[in-house]
């Protein structure tokens, strides 16, 4: 877990500028929120220097709650319903002479900040809060962003009306038939046996992008390095090049089999066995057998490359260690060597022809599947988020484009001066990307607030759609504005320990924990070992 710099204090936590809450499950998170939404609905905290006042009190419209799940917004909306409900009654109530003690009850406590007269004023604003729930903007990433799109429509370059489409299945389907057309019916024959190779069919093709097609903001990536489609006609000249070689050596072997098999059996008493097949006869024969069906077109056995130029083989104080003279031999050593030139552990092999032909079918699908569905007026999960990601930072940096991505920014921080992102660790980098430019994370302005709130160990969740790099930038971002909930109300004291020793120890290997290397103690290392 990385390191936090304060144990948060809910009624005293700054309501205002960029924050991150680090806190485990089961340490209160969604109780935390609670309190800080009505904290928020009561412009409760200080005002002056060293304020944790928000501005002004605010009303549930204004107050942007984003969680992962449908089934979390409906419980985070209750809950807030809940307590705003159980603060009303609470400030309706009247003063008792035992509140003169030390108050553990954090309502209780909020309460003794105002004084008595100004309870009844209070209590009013919490029950309209709790009445105007039902029109609260607690939302999923994605129902926001597609209220966002609809509700601006000129400033996003949208549609007004589009359907969303939760299931593309079938449009993806049909998209990769038209690439099949398009880019394999009409390519020469020896290009498309090589394409074959690694996809048989638009539905392998399609099997092969399933995680990409998850994550469809993701770049196909080749030793750090983003792949673009380019690379294709080169991979597949390499393909060709090493097929060639193949049937070179194939052909040779086939037309003088005779005469290279007389010539190895009369060799074999100097070769080493093990090495080449077999130290017997029969066993030597049979080897030759399996090269004779790979010279057919079967697969080449795992001896074929020992006979090659310069990988012969002999027994130490062999009275001949000179090898055979035959084209043959020539032919499968430059085989060897362009598969050698282009096998992954060779450290200057070039991209592998999958990697290209599927970082190809990716950058086509990236411009087309868009195109499709606006001319459908449809979209699905992934284009709510690029969509408005695309509104808020384009890639064109005119000064009208960015002077309308500004405005766009501006109107939503004027409808959302506060957001509150609950289960943070979940987002991706285009959905940090959105808060980001509505925010501005590192600028921590004072008049506009955004709390995130999540666990910073299920960052690495690339299953459940989290990523870590997108965490760590929020957490550079928020320097010195860190806080967690230090209590664990679920796990025990022996877990807890256990879980420490396990990742300690794996911070201590040379990779890190999290494959960021073991400098837990430097001030700058971007996930340093902390206990739980």
């Amino acid at each position: 877990m990385p390191a936090t710099t304060n144990t948060l204090d809910p009624l005293h936590f700054p309501l205002w500028g960029s924050r991150l809450i680090e806190a485990s499950a089961g340490t209160g998170k969604t109780f935390t929120l609670a309190l800080l939404y009505i904290r928020l609905v009561l412009g409760h905290g200080r005002t002056d220097e060293g304020a944790t006042a928000f501005a002004r009190p605010l009303t549930p419209p204004e107050i942007l709650v984003v969680t992962f799940t449908e089934a979390a917004t409906k419980e985070l909306r209750e809950r807030i319903r809940a307590r705003l409900v159980e603060a009303a009654e609470l400030f309706s109530e009247p003063s008792s002479s035992a509140e003169a003690q030390p108050i553990k009850d954090p309502l209780k406590a909020l309460r003794q900040d105002y004084p008595p007269e100004h309870w009844p004023s209070c209590a009013h604003r919490l029950r309209l809060a709790a009445e105007w729930m039902d029109e609260a903007m607690i939302a999923t990433i994605h129902g926001w962003c597609q209220r966002m799109l609809h509700e601006h429509a000129f400033a996003t370059g949208g549609l007004f009306e589009r359907t969303l489409v939760t299931d593309q299945e079938e449009l993806i389907a049909e998209t990769l038939r038209d690439y099949w057309r398009k880019h394999c019916y009409g390519r020469p024959l020896a290009e498309a046996r090589c394409i074959r190779e690694v996809a048989a069919s638009p539905e392998a093709l399609q099997g092969k992008l399933s995680e990409w097609l998850k994550r469809r903001d993701a770049q196909l990536c080749f030793k750090g390095q983003p792949l673009d489609g380019d690379c294709l006609q080169a991979a597949l000249a390499t393909r060709i090049g090493q097929r060639e070689a193949e049937d070179e050596a194939r052909r040779l072997w086939r037309e003088h089999r005779e005469a290279i098999e007389e010539q190895l059996v009369t060799l074999r008493p100097n070769l080493n066995g093990k090495v080449h097949g077999s130290a017997q006869l029969e066993g030597f024969k049979k080897v030759f057998a399996n090269i004779g069906a790979w010279s057919e077109g079967a697969e080449a056995p795992t001896q074929l490359k020992r006979f090659a130029r310069g990988a012969f083989e002999f027994k130490q104080n062999a009275p001949v260690q000179t090898e055979p003279e035959h084209p043959v031999y020539d032919a499968l050593a430059t085989w060897q060597q362009t598969l050698k030139a282009a096998d992954a552990t060779n450290p200057n092999a070039p991209p592998s022809l999958e990697a290209c032909l599927l970082a190809h079918t990716v950058h086509w699908l990236a411009e087309e599947l868009p195109r499709r569905l606006r001319i459908r007026a449809e979209m699905g999960f992934d284009e709510l988020l690029s969509e408005l990601a695309a509104a808020l930072t384009p890639a064109d940096d005119s000064p009208s484009a960015q002077s309308q991505a500004a405005s766009l920014a501006a109107t939503i921080r004027r409808q959302f001066p506060v957001a509150l992102i609950d289960e943070f660790q979940d987002t991706d980098p285009i959905q940090y990307r959105i808060f980001d430019a509505i925010y501005q994370v590192a600028a921590n302005d004072p008049d506009t607030a955004l709390v995130m709130i999540g666990d910073p160990k299920q960052s690495i969740y690339a299953f459940r759609g989290a990523d870590i790099h997108a965490y760590l930038a929020a957490r550079q971002a928020t320097t010195g504005r860190h806080a967690t909930l230090a209590t664990n109300f679920r796990s025990t004291e022996a877990m807890v320990t256990a879980c420490n020793r396990f990742f300690g120890h794996a911070e201590a290997q040379p990779r890190g924990a999290f494959r960021f290397g073991a400098n837990a103690n430097a001030a700058d290392h971007p996930a340093p070992e902390n206990p739980i």
